[in-house]
């Protein structure tokens, strides 16, 4: 059946405003009838994101009666996007969710589902660990969960060694390993946790993603295997629905979730576009939309930006990890041209070759000077030098203006060079090289943020924010006065000479590189 001049109510959450006026293209090209604002009497069927649960949609988001007889058909944003590849509106039926009304719990029902969780405390290998009962939460990420788990709830499985911190901040635990990763009894659940959070970063949904870094983190510490639900539920950064997906992985050494990922084509297309640099998550479900499905595709149909052409250039040399006495072979090329140009220079590797990783995706080099003054207007002449060599072969960001200034007119002064270099030699590889010059007052913010983790540092920067401070790559204040997320008050900049006065002021243990590589 062809749904010509059927009515539809595009629901726009989660799809994005670039996908949202394709769709709505799409509506107009194939004749469907775009119904806007929803009016469950006027429109046959929904479209809507697969990524949304079928009940979140018509309880939380139209606010509609799931016992409703009436409730119009919802159907997959796919079927718009495999009417678009195939220039032809396709049949409907293949993309139509189900829907399945389930009876809400009565207080005692829950009651019984809670002393049943506590019950299950010991595996038993001949049942299933698997709670009977799912959580009710849509999302695999439980942010606040582990708030009133106290220390000794959360170190389990952990040795006596390692301790956890009041609300769970990672920034104030090491992420030295007690356990070698050959060694780790769960590294097959980590690795399947770490294939799962590369695809959720890749479609771009963050958030999700960090919720599994963060169990990662924790499994890492961890010397004895996870065996039962409810240890793991006692760990932080462990909610219930990735609970259940752990136990799974140890019963079957599978993930039914990543599976279905894996095998979608959708999903690995994605995957490979938003390994392009310049691209992004957003940009590769575009393309996807649009019907590009290779590389080639990409090269011969779809309007790249100057960072997109350059990064399909590179982007199997880029996919390859860099050798650490590589990366310190391109550090001594920078050091000797920019030490030629300007004497007395401090030049500092970061990223993860500062956390002594054996191999990096790129190379970050930040320059600053002790005198607060040398390193300005250095940029240019630098990269210009490095041209000159042949070292630097392709250009992508590149500016030596300031990036803002603050309300009290502090300024954001970091110089930037994004681009692509090579070491002379044969069979060199094209490497990604990123060259920050900063002035020497915002030197320690900056070493901090660029030697990372990501992690690591969203953890300093919200613990920051929680005691009323503000920490950036650029400087700390205190004193900072917010309403909700907005900062109306600055409060006082603080002097941070060095890495260790900024864990000082957080009253943090300070931390050296190696031990922020979460």
């Amino acid at each position: 059946m062809i749904d010509a001049e059927c009515r539809v109510y595009l629901l726009p959450n989660a799809i994005g405003k670039g996908r949202l006026t394709i769709f709505r293209e799409a509506c107009t090209k194939f004749s469907l009838e775009f119904i806007t604002p929803f009016n469950i009497d006027n429109i046959e069927c929904i479209i809507a994101e697969d990524t949304l649960d079928t009940n979140v949609i018509i309880e939380k988001i139209l606010h509609l009666d799931p016992s409703n007889l009436h409730i119009p058909q919802i159907v997959s944003t796919r079927w718009l996007s495999e009417s678009l590849r195939a220039q032809k509106l396709l049949p409907r039926e293949s993309f139509i969710r189900s829907i399945v009304s389930e009876t809400p719990m009565t207080s005692n029902e829950d009651n019984i589902v809670h002393d049943e969780k506590i019950l299950r405390t010991r595996f038993n290998t001949e049942q299933s660990i698997m709670p009977r009962i799912r959580s009710n939460s849509d999302s695999d990420y439980e942010d606040d969960e582990d708030i009133n788990k106290t220390d000794e709830e959360l170190v389990t499985l952990a040795p006596k060694e390692v301790t956890f911190a009041k609300h769970n901040w990672i920034c104030h635990e090491s992420s030295a390993l007690p356990v070698d990763s050959v060694t780790n009894p769960n590294q097959a659940v980590i690795d399947k946790l770490q294939e799962m959070a590369n695809l959720y970063r890749n479609s771009n949904d963050k958030w999700r993603a960090f919720g599994y870094q963060k169990a990662i983190s924790t499994l890492k510490k961890c010397n004895r295997p996870a065996t039962t639900y409810e240890e793991l539920r006692r760990l932080p950064g462990v909610g219930s629905r990735l609970a259940e997906k752990i136990v799974e992985i140890m019963e079957t050494g599978s993930m039914t979730k990543l599976e279905e990922y894996q095998t979608d084509a959708d999903i690995a297309v994605m995957d490979l576009f938003g390994q392009i640099w310049g691209s992004g998550p957003a940009q590769a479900k575009r393309w996807v939309t649009l019907g590009y499905r290779t590389l080639d595709d990409l090269r011969t149909k779809a309007k790249l930006t100057h960072n997109q052409v350059i990064g399909l250039k590179y982007c199997s040399e880029f996919l390859e990890r860099i050798p650490r006495d590589e990366v310190s072979q391109i550090e001594s090329v920078v050091r000797e041209a920019a030490e030629s140009l300007r004497p007395g220079l401090l030049i500092q590797t970061c990223g993860s070759y500062r956390r002594g990783k054996a191999t990096c995706g790129d190379c970050d080099i930040l320059i600053t000077h002790r005198d607060g003054v040398s390193h300005e207007h250095l940029l240019f002449p630098l990269v210009d030098k490095l041209k000159a060599s042949n070292f630097l072969i392709d250009d992508l960001v590149y500016t030596d203006k300031q990036d803002e200034k603050s309300e009290s007119g502090f300024s954001k002064a970091h110089f930037r060079y994004f681009g692509v270099c090579r070491l002379p030699g044969e069979n060199r590889l094209a490497r990604r090289i990123d060259i920050i010059i900063v002035p020497y007052v915002e030197h320690a913010c900056a070493l901090l943020y660029f030697t990372g983790s990501m992690l690591f540092n969203r953890s300093m920067r919200q613990l920051a924010d929680e005691n009323n401070m503000y920490l950036s790559q650029h400087r700390l204040h205190v004193g900072v006065i917010r309403m909700g997320k907005n900062i109306v008050n600055e409060g006082r900049l603080v002097a941070t000479p060095t890495e260790e006065s900024i864990f000082q002021y957080l009253k943090l243990p300070f931390r050296p590189p190696s031990e922020r590589d979460y």
